[in-house]
């Protein structure tokens, strides 16, 4: 059972946050051991997530969403700024960008099952609907 992999320590220590009480690691076999989650599942969603990135990358890039931009020189500098807008209008929209949209999709769906009988400390019962990720 491995729900997530870290490639970096910033990935990890964001990953220790978001799953912090539903799964833990063995200090001794660094395995993950269940805690509010008695169990997950893995799920490819790459079809979902290649739709959309696809259809995104299809749209024509705008003026006003290149200005947006951080990269984007401000308008006191007009001349790289004009150089900076055709570049970016001729190559386009990025993947990196449209994967870093709010509305894409993830490529893999991470589902956990969770625990009977767990409230929280009001008394209501903790459920899936209270995880979002």
């Amino acid at each position: 059972m491995t729900p997530l992999i870290s490639v970096d320590a910033y990935g990890a220590a964001i990953q220790a946050r978001v799953i912090e009480g539903l799964a833990d690691r063995d200090p001794q076999t660094l395995q993950w051991k269940p805690l509010l989650a008695q169990s997950w599942q893995i799920q490819d969603n790459t079809p979902s997530w290649r739709q959309y990135v696809d259809a995104r990358l299809a749209v024509p890039l705008t003026e006003n969403e290149i200005i947006l931009e951080a990269e984007c020189p401000s308008p006191d500098k007009p001349d790289d700024r004009a150089a900076y807008i055709a570049k970016r209008l001729a190559e386009g929209r990025r993947l990196q960008d449209v994967s870093n949209e709010p509305e894409c999709p993830p490529a893999t769906l991470i589902t956990f099952k969770l625990r009977e009988g767990v409230n929280f400390s009001n008394g209501s019962p903790f459920t899936s609907d209270d995880i979002v990720w």
